[in-house]
């Protein structure tokens, strides 16, 4: 039990940077990217969208329907969509704005709540540590008297009553500490999980920076982006594999 392996330590120094791969960071960014690009659509959505120009080069009709009817819906019906007539379209940007911002709120909240699971991980790796701690003296503590127990029995000066409550007490003192066990197993993996995908060891964060380096001493084409991917890649694949292995 004692001899099992322990989570790697956690760096010191990890940029919040890090938190930009979760995908629920990325999903808010690329919503919120997404919605701000409606606001300029909805913005040239009130420019008059008609012909200004017929045949032989002539002013066109709808621009004649125009300028005569003023910015409005033409008699004929020519023109597209509504121009500015009753501040439609202004409302329509109003929108798009008022939208824009709820997707900005909505992208603060998801980042706030990156960085609290990041906290309670580590709070909750913190205590879990020192419980353990705890439960490894527990443990010993009862091993010991479990054997004491069963000497005092072998030589005569207790009863077997004493050395089946020791071996209870041990048992209990083992399950307690395999549970703790598991439970810092678990706040690492949380950690994990709200860190995006953990961190680079030394050995990792000087493959990707030369990988890096080498995309950028280039032009930067979509073949370097990718290379830069496929490492990374590699890297997280080559990870999970030597977990695997040691285990």
């Amino acid at each position: 039990m004692f001899d099992q392996t322990e989570p790697p330590d956690i760096p010191s120094g990890i940029p919040s940077q890090i938190l930009t791969r979760r995908p629920d960071v990325m999903q808010a960014e690329a919503a919120y990217a997404a919605q701000n690009a409606r606001i300029g659509a909805a913005q040239a959505a009130r420019w008059p969208s008609l012909n200004i120009t017929g045949l032989f080069g002539v002013a066109s009709s709808s621009l004649s329907s125009l300028t005569a009817a003023g910015l409005g819906w033409s008699a004929g019906g020519m023109l597209l969509g509504p121009l500015f007539q009753f501040g439609k379209n202004k409302r329509r940007v109003e929108i798009e704005i008022a939208n824009t911002e709820a997707a900005l709120r909505i992208y603060e909240n998801v980042a706030l709540q990156a960085f609290k699971d990041v906290e309670d991980a580590l709070i909750a790796i913190q205590t879990i540590r020192i419980e353990l701690i705890a439960q490894g003296q527990r443990y010993t503590a009862a091993m010991n008297a479990e054997y004491l127990s069963n000497e005092r029995y072998d030589k005569g000066q207790t009863s077997y009553l004493e050395v089946l409550e020791s071996q209870r007490q041990s048992f209990d003192a083992q399950l307690s500490y395999s549970q703790t066990t598991r439970n810092l197993l678990g706040a690492h993996i949380a950690l994990y999980k709200a860190l995006g995908g953990g961190w680079l060891s030394p050995e990792e964060e000087a493959v990707f920076i030369e990988a890096q380096r080498v995309a950028d001493s280039t032009a930067p084409t979509l073949q370097n982006r990718q290379v830069l991917s496929v490492t990374l890649s590699g890297l997280w694949g080559w990870r999970l594999q030597q977990q695997v292995e040691t285990r």
